[in-house]
């Protein structure tokens, strides 16, 4: 009798185990998720704010929200592009060294 309440018992502790496990992988999946989206939206702005050269502020903007979600290399690359010139072989450098940091910051790197 005490080996079969024993069975149940172990059983239970199982089955919560189990549960727990699930709940725990589940909320980690949707929590890269919510991440990668995060990463992604504030990476399209920041490369759109490109565009306005002369409106500095949209980039200013952005270059804060990267600064909460990025990598230390994404956020040096940015620093690195703001002291290029506009137009400038140094420039297209640091957009492409910010390109690939970004992209390895949402695991597309080749």
């Amino acid at each position: 009798m005490e080996t079969a309440l024993a069975l149940l018992g172990g059983l239970g502790l199982g089955s919560a185990l189990t549960q727990y496990a699930g709940y725990f992988f589940a909320e980690k999946k949707r929590l890269n998720e919510t991440v990668y989206a995060e990463k992604r939206e504030v990476f399209i702005g920041l490369i759109e704010s490109l565009k306005d050269k002369d409106s500095p502020e949209g980039f200013d903007y952005y270059d804060l929200r990267v600064r909460l979600v990025a990598s230390r290399s994404t956020i040096d690359a940015i620093t690195n592009l703001r002291k290029t010139e506009y137009g400038s072989d140094a420039r297209l450098e640091a957009r492409d060294r910010l390109v690939e940091t970004m992209r390895a910051d949402l695991d597309l790197a080749d």
